[in-house]
């Protein structure tokens, strides 16, 4: 799985995190929907149930930044105005806002 791919993954999972963490709130899917085949991060991690929580599952997504490193990558609170792909290059060139994005204080 390329960084690309596993960091849209991530971003696509941690927003539905953020929209859905509502007391009560948990999967409808079984884990492995939700978990990556990947032996640094499964080797470590032990789900509770097959239908994990909102917070179980933020804590699985802790646990795989925390053993991949992935946060490094990413830039939090940013707008991004333009991106454009050099297919000379397989290239993203990714151009940000200056300004804060405010966080959902909901959880």
């Amino acid at each position: 799985m390329g960084k690309s791919y596993l960091l849209s993954y991530c971003q696509c999972h941690l927003l539905m995190l953020v929209q859905n963490c509502y007391p009560g709130a948990r999967v409808d899917s079984p884990v492995p929907i939700y978990e990556l085949a990947i032996p640094e991060v499964y080797k470590d991690w032990y789900w509770t149930t097959n239908y994990p929580n909102w917070e179980e599952l933020q804590n699985y997504f802790d646990h795989m930044d925390k053993t991949l490193n992935l946060s490094k990558d990413c830039a939090f609170e940013t707008v991004v105005s333009a991106a454009e792909f050099d297919t000379k290059e397989a290239k993203w060139t990714v151009s940000r806002a200056n300004r804060f994005v405010p966080h959902n204080d909901a959880c």
